[in-house]
């Protein structure tokens, strides 16, 4: 039994009814004019979690990352969530003039405030936010942003590659503190290109 993907809008944190099988097919087939050979095998799609990091600090203020989508293989894009971690958190500087010693959740908010994300398909200049940089505050759950989901999600072909640019508004050592990863995490499903 098939039920219509339209009952299911994202696969993300959905499951389908005890009993009843997704046609897998027909969902994908509502986001993309892609001509798929059916029937599809467990070995032509699967989930993928392209994670897109770089070490900012007082002297590395910008960084670039890219991931390239395998060539036989499109990729649809349903999320993309916040990263940020200390490199070392005894390297924190302990006072900031006008702010104090901040604790390590307002460390967090400060450096996640204070560093850009631009993610686009470079090979088609193709932006994935609305406005050309964002906070990584704005993706980051632990300060109260959220990821950034796409329904339906954003259809990136095989062979293009996603670049991640971010980069530090205030470039004040103090402010900045000790050297920290920051960057996304594209929750994408994989699909085989069989034409």
């Amino acid at each position: 039994m098939s039920v219509p993907a339209s009952r299911f809008p994202s696969l993300i944190g959905a499951a389908a009814p005890a009993g009843v099988m997704l046609d897998i097919v027909e969902y994908l087939k509502q986001f993309t004019t892609w001509n798929f050979k059916a029937p599809l095998t467990a070995d032509d799609y699967r989930w993928a979690s392209y994670q897109m990091r770089a070490t900012l600090n007082s002297t590395t203020t910008t960084a670039q990352v890219t991931q390239r989508v395998p060539a036989n293989w499109n990729a649809l894009l349903y999320a993309i969530q916040g990263h940020l971690a200390f490199d070392a958190i005894t390297a924190e500087t302990l006072s900031i003039t006008g702010v104090g010693n901040p604790g390590i959740q307002d460390r967090i908010l400060m450096k996640a405030m204070n560093t850009r994300v631009d993610l686009q398909v470079s090979d088609r200049q193709e932006k994935l936010f609305e406005t050309a940089v964002k906070p990584l505050s704005n993706l980051l759950t632990v300060v109260g942003g959220e990821p950034f989901t796409m329904n339906p999600p954003h259809f990136i072909k095989g062979g293009d590659t996603i670049q991640l640019d971010l980069s530090l508004g205030e470039t004040t050592a103090a402010v900045i503190g000790g050297a920290y990863r920051a960057g996304v995490d594209l929750k994408i499903l994989l699909v085989r290109n069989r034409e």
